[in-house]
């Protein structure tokens, strides 16, 4: 009956050069009480990628605003790397 974590809903990335890749997932309904309401990821030294193939990510709440926010649900830098196929949703 409480909304959700801090950050990173579905997904918390939180370090040196990363990537993260996603295929056929679905990230929906999650709801957090900072960033990152599907997907929080940040690399820290700004080397990380977020790829995103054949994948919906929807009505996903952030109560921290849409501060970080790079995608609809996604907060990371703003010079992250983003890789989305045709054939994903994000919204």
């Amino acid at each position: 009956g409480t909304p959700g974590g801090g950050s990173g809903g579905a997904i918390y990335n939180d370090g040196l050069t990363m990537k993260l890749t996603l295929c056929g997932v679905d990230i929906e309904h999650n709801e957090v009480n900072a960033y990152g309401a599907a997907i929080f990821f940040v690399s820290n030294d700004h080397t990380g990628t977020i790829q995103i193939d054949d994948s919906i990510i929807r009505d996903n709440v952030s109560h921290g605003g849409s501060t970080w926010e790079i995608l609809p649900g996604i907060s990371g830098h703003e010079d992250t790397m983003m890789i989305v196929d045709e054939d994903s949703v994000i919204e």
